[in-house]
């Protein structure tokens, strides 16, 4: 997965929890027309609608968006751990796979 992919994925996350492209978007630092624009390339990617658009509101739509949801929050939470363990200073002789807690060490 690129670099690009994974801010999506996490631009998305945030559109969700706040409800907004433009609250998105100003935590973001970005312009809100650039994160519509990088939703709507996740969407056509995966050819799904992952939100539903309103004047008032967006939210997740039922299809596959909410286990999207809950799938991308769990792998955030396992990567922030991931990184956590791994960022610990470890012996030259030690690699980073044998520093990681057990989950980790086999990898993904």
């Amino acid at each position: 997965m690129a670099l690009k992919d994974l801010l999506t994925l996490r631009l998305y996350t945030r559109v969700v929890r706040l409800g907004s492209f433009s609250a998105a978007a100003r935590e973001s630092g970005l312009a809100q027309s650039q994160v519509s624009r990088m939703i709507a390339e996740l969407e056509a990617s995966l050819g799904t609608r992952l939100l539903s658009r309103t004047t008032r509101a967006v939210t997740p739509t039922r299809k596959l968006a909410l286990s999207f949801w809950r799938g991308w929050s769990r792998f955030l939470q396992r990567w922030t751990m991931r990184k956590t363990a791994c960022a610990r200073p470890v012996s030259c002789a030690a690699s980073c796979a044998s520093a990681c807690p057990r989950p980790w060490a086999s990898g993904w």
